[in-house]
């Protein structure tokens, strides 16, 4: 218990984080991860990891570094819009990267770290990512997902 008190004495609330995964089967009954936070390590967090993942994946598919770009998302300026129907899609989309980039911003403020920082961490989490599938080419994807991210896999379909 000390241990704890110690590592959450600064900290006004907030000491566990709750993450549904869904449903067990069978039964159907909800589960969840229950997370007590590490503020001292904030590498080994399931939040922070998925959002690692998520910026390493957007960083594979767009092939350049993403943690400035998903910081400060920018609407398309150039982009007319057919209807009124696309243009709620559009502004849909912006407000989603909006959230998304208040959502890195948290977690760079509560790991303490830097853009720059967090691009290392992504580009690590990426290296590793390109590593493995390289080795493992003619796996499953469910496999080399495994491999990949062994303590949080994705739920693929």
């Amino acid at each position: 218990m000390d241990t704890y008190a110690k590592r959450f004495s600064t900290r006004p609330g907030g000491f566990t984080r709750i993450i549904p995964i869904g449903n067990r089967l069978g039964d159907h009954a909800p589960m969840a991860v229950i997370e007590i936070l590490n503020t001292e390590e904030p590498e080994s967090e399931v939040s922070f990891s998925y959002l690692v993942r998520s910026l390493a994946t957007m960083q594979l598919k767009e092939e350049t570094k993403i943690v400035n770009k998903a910081l400060a998302p920018a609407p398309a300026e150039d982009s007319v819009y057919a209807d009124k129907r696309s243009f709620k899609k559009a502004l849909d989309e912006h407000r989603s990267k909006e959230k998304f980039a208040l959502k890195i911003k948290k977690a760079m403020k509560n790991a303490s770290l830097s853009a720059d920082q967090l691009q290392e961490i992504v580009d690590r989490d990426m290296d590793r990512a390109k590593v493995l599938h390289d080795k493992e080419t003619g796996k499953s994807v469910h496999r080399f997902a495994k491999d990949t991210w062994p303590e949080n896999t994705p739920a693929l379909e």
